[in-house]
């Protein structure tokens, strides 16, 4: 598995091919990973939307990100109004900022700080 990067401001983005990290970086992306395994997916800027299966670590680093997995091991928010959905189980979530909203049928570990955070 490689690595696959994307950096742009605006437009629509597929990754299809296993990967040991995708990193996200910029403003009104569209990113969906399908058919693909991800070990670390990493999210930068604001506006963003990616669509994903599953992912061993979510990361996110920014403002008004959304972000929608089938999966996740772990998962990381850093910064503020960030959504993320995640269909199955977290196995940890750390919270650092405010306004962020993640929902998931259940959450092992958690750690939230910060105002108007909004965990399951």
């Amino acid at each position: 598995s490689g690595v696959a990067a994307v950096n742009a401001d605006g437009g629509s983005f597929l990754v299809s091919e296993d990967c040991a990290r995708v990193v996200l970086g910029g403003n009104d992306v569209t990113l969906r990973v399908t058919g693909a395994s991800v070990d670390q997916l990493v999210v930068q800027g604001q506006s963003n939307v990616v669509v994903a299966g599953d992912v061993t670590g979510l990361t996110l680093e920014g403002q008004a990100n959304r972000v929608q997995s089938s999966a996740a091991g772990a998962v990381t928010v850093r910064g503020d109004g960030n959504t993320v959905a995640v269909a199955g189980a977290i196995g940890t979530l750390e919270i650092t900022g405010a306004n962020n909203a993640v929902s998931a049928p259940g959450v092992g570990a958690k750690i939230v700080r910060g105002d108007g955070n909004t965990v399951p």
